[in-house]
């Protein structure tokens, strides 16, 4: 293979990989919010069940998954990285407005620390995506 048809191979790769990459990134970002409030001190102070544990839980997961997903479907995508992280952007939200739908208007459990993921996940990929707007990206 010479240069030209690996440059090619790469990029049709990158374009392949961007969304599932995305998605992973997206799990991963979420268990590290987790992970952040585990530091050793805070754990004596925090049980599983407190409202303490989960109000610092479910918003660093939310805001982790969402800046998570935006960046690195964007940093994986070859070019168009601004129709990339748009693209992005709509599907994040899409995805999060349709489960804060469907907890609150329908007759599923009403899980309120879900809807306070998806409106942290909201909000962070909306700074990220305004973020990466201001950053000069090549088209």
């Amino acid at each position: 293979m010479n240069d030209s048809e690996i440059k090619i191979t790469k990029s049709v790769l990158r374009w392949i990989l961007f969304l599932p990459s995305a998605i992973i990134c997206a799990f991963i970002g979420s268990l590290a919010g987790k992970a952040v409030y585990r530091i050793p001190f805070l754990d004596y102070f925090l049980s599983n069940d407190s409202l303490f544990y989960k109000v610092i839980e479910f918003p660093l997961s939310g805001i982790c998954c969402g800046a998570g997903f935006i960046l690195f479907g964007v940093l994986i995508a070859p070019r168009k990285k601004r129709a990339v992280s748009l693209f992005l952007l709509i599907l994040i939200n899409v995805i999060s407005l349709m489960v804060i739908y469907a907890i609150l208007f329908t007759k599923i459990e009403k899980d309120y620390w879900t809807v306070l993921f998806s409106v942290f996940l909201t909000i962070s990929s909306l700074i990220t995506y305004y973020i990466l707007e201001a950053d000069p990206m090549d088209e």
